[in-house]
């Protein structure tokens, strides 16, 4: 059996991917949602990649808070614990959006179609059983929006470092 046809038989089942003999494939995704999803995806990672310089910065190059590397909830918190009122809507808009971010990149798009829901597997909190949670309407100008929405949170922090390098940054993003 030839290459390809081996590609072809090990992926016979799989309702999502069809794969070509060049190896690439065709989803049963929409580019534009995959397109979409992967903005909102570029955009968290570099603004949680300028909320870790931030908590450098503040923290002290000799001591910086060790959750200068993490994601999601982690650094909200660490924003927290810096005690700037200055710094907190920096924390509430990261965890408004982080909860869009992880329905979107954790959870399953139900249907193909407009609007979009996702369903993101919960493992329940003590003594609950595991569940499921939904959201949506992921239209293409919401998955848009909440890519803007990261991407000025990023400028956001991004004046906050210029700030705690003594650099004169715009009042707004």
């Amino acid at each position: 059996m030839n290459e390809s046809a081996q590609v072809s038989r090990r992926h016979e089942f799989s309702p999502v991917l069809r794969y070509s003999a060049t190896v690439s494939y065709e989803s049963l995704y929409p580019r534009e949602l995959a397109e979409h999803v992967g903005y909102v995806v570029l955009e968290a990672a570099e603004t949680e990649d300028l909320i870790g310089e931030l908590l450098v910065l503040r923290g002290g190059l000799d001591k910086p808070d060790p959750n200068w590397w993490a994601s999601g909830e982690a650094l909200a918190k660490a924003i927290e614990k810096i005690g700037d009122p200055a710094l907190q809507p920096i924390a509430d808009e990261m965890r408004e959006l982080l909860a869009q971010r992880n329905a979107l990149v954790h959870g399953l798009f139900l249907g193909y179609g407009q609007p979009r829901v996702t369903m993101k597997r919960h493992r329940g909190n003590k003594g609950d059983a595991p569940s499921f949670q939904f959201r949506g309407e992921w239209t293409d100008a919401a998955l848009a929006d909440v890519a803007h929405r990261f991407h000025l949170l990023g400028r956001m922090v991004d004046n906050a470092i210029s700030d705690a390098m003594g650099i004169t940054s715009p009042s707004s993003p």
